[in-house]
């Protein structure tokens, strides 16, 4: 197995940030790589605030020098300040190269799906809002009563697998207010910043996007074909690729007779325009076929159908079509049901394929936002908001740790045991938070195996206070 430890990317995370521009005065108590590397201990940790990370500063002293590399840690105040004032794409940058060391480990060839592509599921989350504090980025939502709503959002893309739980969080793009702008951002706004981020930022790879309906639309379709990539994306009536469900409903209730003889005219059409030239052939219309599969007690119910236009404004721009549900063999009722639109051409070898993929779209909210709020990560407290960039670069520096972590559970054999062990990530966390503060340790791979094998202490000295 090819082994990205822990360790390696603290010392890398902190040299990089070591590099960061710092525009405070000569006279400064905190580097501002410590205080960067301090942020991301935070959420490495998994404290529950920054007051916690505060309180616990003596205690972790030695540990964070020798773990983090954090040679002189800020308190919290010192902290905001400095992390309020950094411009949030040089975090960014510092992730992007973490994901390089991915590739060039290899590690990424796991989660190809389709050859030579991977699936990049894309979808937004909620992670501020306030009626009082706010900041010159905030979003603001006015309500009838008066009261303004202030708050952040980030649109998010993670490589995922069907099989995997783990996920690779790619890119990430804030919502926030833009500079000389007078409307409030939006989802479709950050998605075209954060597409050309992450077809920059990773020009060697090549995706298929998991997208919702809200991007069933010809210019994002066209845009994302012009890269080389693909899609599928959810659809639904009233969507902007609504119409695809009327077609096919459509062609569902065509009769065999009638489909038989459109087949026969587009036959003799081509004959006639083979033997004389007399006039072009008639196209075959698309056609709707059906796959089904028993599993257990449930049918499982697969409509596909290539050649489908996008909508009326886009006649031009053809999509294919899966439809799925899930039924009960006993009552016939619909359990489950999917609708996707597709570049990718659909067979009967390959519709349940597209249907695994469609559907691990939803790994961004399970394993991904669901994770950063319930598995420790405190996703949805509130670390501080700051002037001008902190509770964007917060957000941020949680992506990162929740990346190196995500990198342990796929690429570290002792981190892989000892969640075998555990079974739950929040018990790994709360050991490593207990052995943390009260061993010295060489590094946090030395605290893995100390949860996984146990430690012997032969003798305890307390050391009391002279005074």
């Amino acid at each position: 197995m090819k082994n990205i430890k822990i360790d390696e990317l603290f010392k890398y995370t902190k040299a990089q940030f070591d590099k960061f521009k710092d525009h405070r005065g000569a006279n400064k108590q905190y580097s501002i790589g410590d205080c960067v590397q301090s942020g991301l201990a935070v959420f490495s940790l998994k404290d529950s605030s920054l007051l916690s990370y505060n309180n616990q500063i003596t205690e972790r002293l030695e540990n964070l020098k020798r773990i983090y590399k954090i040679n002189n840690p800020p308190s919290d105040g010192q902290m905001r300040e400095v992390l309020d004032e950094i411009v949030p794409i040089q975090i960014e940058r510092v992730k992007r190269e973490v994901i390089k060391k991915i590739q060039q480990k290899e590690l990424l060839k796991e989660f190809e799906y389709f050859p030579g592509y991977l699936l990049l599921a894309v979808d937004g989350v909620h992670h501020f809002s306030s009626k009082s504090v706010n900041c010159v980025n905030c979003l603001e939502r006015n309500h009838s009563d008066g009261t303004i709503t202030y708050s952040h959002s980030m649109l998010a893309s993670v490589i995922t697998h069907p099989t995997k739980k783990i996920v690779i969080p790619l890119c990430e793009e804030p919502i926030v207010h833009q500079d000389g702008q007078t409307k409030n951002d939006c989802e479709i706004n950050a998605a075209i910043r954060l597409f050309d981020k992450t077809r920059t930022r990773h020009m060697d790879l090549k995706f298929i996007r998991l997208e919702d309906a809200l991007f069933a639309n010809g210019p994002h379709i066209q845009k994302i074909q012009s890269t080389g990539d693909k899609y599928i994306i959810c659809v639904k009536e009233g969507s902007g690729a609504g119409s695809v469900i009327k077609q096919y409903e459509h062609l569902l209730e065509i009769t065999d007779a009638e489909r038989l003889a459109n087949k026969k005219a587009a036959a003799k059409a081509h004959k006639l325009y083979k033997w004389h030239g007399i006039e072009k052939p008639v196209a075959d219309k698309p056609v709707v076929k059906v796959l089904e599969l028993k599993e257990d007690k449930i049918l499982k119910v697969y409509h596909y159908v290539n050649g489908l236009y996008l909508n009326e404004a886009h006649k031009e721009m053809k999509v294919n079509f899966v439809h799925y549900e899930e039924r009960s063999i006993t009552t016939n009722k619909i359990l489950k049901r999917f609708d996707w639109i597709t570049d990718i051409s659909v067979t009967q070898e390959n519709v349940e394929k597209i249907e695994k993929a469609g559907r691990a779209r939803w790994k961004i909210e399970n394993e991904t936002f669901n994770t950063l709020k319930n598995q420790g990560y405190n996703f949805k407290h509130n670390f501080g908001h700051g002037e001008k960039n902190l509770c964007t670069n917060f957000a941020l520096l949680m992506m990162l740790a929740f990346l190196i972590d995500q990198i342990q559970q796929l690429s570290n054999e002792v981190f892989q045991k000892v969640l075998a062990k555990k079974k739950w990530k929040k018990y790994i966390w709360e050991d490593v938070r207990s052995f943390f503060r009260t061993l010295p340790f060489e590094s946090m791979d030395m605290i893995y195996k100390a949860i996984l094998y146990g430690i012997k202490v032969e003798y305890l000295a307390i050391q009391e206070n002279s005074d």
